[in-house]
């Protein structure tokens, strides 16, 4: 005589289609945690690109300032303005520790 026993396959049959069902929810849940994370790095690397051309602004203003100063013709001004004289036979300071890198004359 054959017994049927349905209860024992319908066990296996619900302990599969629960774990397949779990594993699509942890699948989803990491997409969308992989697709929220995206999103913010998107974000987070439009702010840097942001302030990397503001700094690179700055930078251009600081040089084009410092060119600027340099210039030969403000050079001229500031000289005159401070009173300096250029000096023919400048005297450098003579210390015993640097006698070979300074020369008095």
């Amino acid at each position: 005589m054959t017994i049927i026993q349905p209860n024992k396959n319908k066990n296996k049959i619900n302990l599969a289609i629960s774990l397949l069902l779990l594993a699509i929810i942890v699948l989803i849940g990491q997409g969308i945690y992989t697709y929220s994370q995206s999103v913010t790095f998107r974000y987070d690397i439009n702010s840097l690109e942001k302030n990397l051309r503001e700094v690179e602004a700055q930078n251009a203003e600081i040089k084009n300032k410092i060119f600027t100063f340099f210039e030969p013709e403000n050079i001229k001004r500031i000289v005159e303005e401070k009173g300096l004289i250029e000096e023919e036979n400048p005297k450098y300071i003579k210390n015993s520790n640097l006698d070979n890198l300074l020369v008095a004359r």
